[in-house]
């Protein structure tokens, strides 16, 4: 069907893989870079959407506010000073408390379920999000760095090797690539470790 988005095709195109990973190739990098820039566009959202509930929670305060305008004089069952009995053609004692009655308690009952609605949007789907937000992209973000930091080694590492004159001595260039062993290996544990958050983010 037109506009429809095939996600087992998209997966398919997906190279995510311990193997990938350990094999360093580019269409794995390519995949952490798409995977990358989705996981960021998702993070944003879901930050707007915590900002967009934050929004409704001063409406919790309403029914207090509506409580409190219920006892005033007017909505008490007294009409205002000067109106009343003594002046029955002014206003009828009984039918605009009424009216008023039943309008205060209905706007009462309407914010109070607002706010119920709010607090629950609280309870059921702010808090998770913003646990969201806090622990998972947080975590992913500080292995997305190491990584970062540990290709930016390895390749600078690897320029170096390749750039390293071959008139060196047998053992001068096993120790310059024993160093960038060292090096691969390192830069290996944590594209793995990200791997592995990625894979259980997914």
């Amino acid at each position: 069907m037109a506009g429809e988005v095939d996600v087992n095709a998209m997966d398919a195109n997906v190279d995510l893989s311990l193997q990938a990973a350990v094999k360093d190739s580019p269409s794995f990098r390519a995949s952490v870079a798409m995977l990358e820039d989705d996981i960021d566009t998702l993070e944003r959202w879901v930050d707007q959407l915590c900002k967009a509930i934050r929004l409704t929670e001063p409406r919790r305060g309403f029914p207090r506010y509506f409580a409190r305008w219920k006892r005033t004089r007017l909505l008490a069952g007294q009409p205002p000073l000067g109106i009343g009995s003594q002046q029955p053609n002014l206003a009828d004692p009984d039918m605009p408390m009424q009216a008023l009655h039943i309008f205060a308690d209905s706007l009462q009952a309407t914010h109070a379920f607002n706010a119920k609605l709010v607090s629950d949007l609280e309870g059921n789907l702010l808090q998770p999000l913003t646990n969201l937000l806090r622990d998972d992209f947080r975590e992913l973000k500080e292995a997305r760095r190491a990584n970062e930091k540990g290709q930016d080694k390895y390749e600078s590492g690897l320029a170096r090797y390749a750039a390293s004159h071959k008139a060196k001595e047998a053992s001068a260039l096993r120790e310059d690539a024993f160093q960038l062993y060292e090096v691969r290996k390192a830069y290996v544990r944590t594209s793995l470790d990200y791997t592995v958050k990625i894979l259980k983010f997914r």
